[in-house]
């Protein structure tokens, strides 16, 4: 899992973009799971600005991550099938598009076939 981005901005806690690391939040206005993870008692999933969240791209270190993840689960497919290994990869990487993707034409999950569809639209 991607976990939420916390920065300080002039000395105070902000809540930042897991796509392009612009302030989302400042600490003032945090809820209590917000606030809790920012000490480190809790974990927050990746927070995305309204831009990010319409886009359908991976950013460049989410692609390493992507390859990455894809690569220890697939393993020469002795572990998981390679769409498989796609999916559950995304959704390590970034849940926000692996639930868009998910029951899609771009779903590979169950279909090798569909992984060519599955690259094409997180690269759109």
């Amino acid at each position: 899992m991607t976990k939420a981005i916390f920065k300080f901005n002039s000395g105070h806690g902000a809540l930042c973009c897991s796509g392009c690391n612009i302030i989302i939040k400042e600490a003032y206005r945090f809820s209590d799971e917000e606030m809790a993870a920012m000490k480190g008692e809790g974990e927050l999933e990746a927070q995305y600005c309204e831009e990010c969240m319409n886009k359908n791209k991976l950013t460049d270190k989410e692609w390493v991550e992507l390859t990455k993840e894809w690569c220890k689960r697939y393993k020469g497919g002795k572990h998981q099938r390679a769409g498989q290994a796609y999916m559950n990869a995304l959704f390590k990487v970034n849940k926000r598009l692996h639930d868009k993707i998910s029951g899609t034409e771009n779903d590979c999950f169950y279909d090798e076939n569909k992984i060519i569809n599955f690259i094409r639209f997180l690269n759109k």
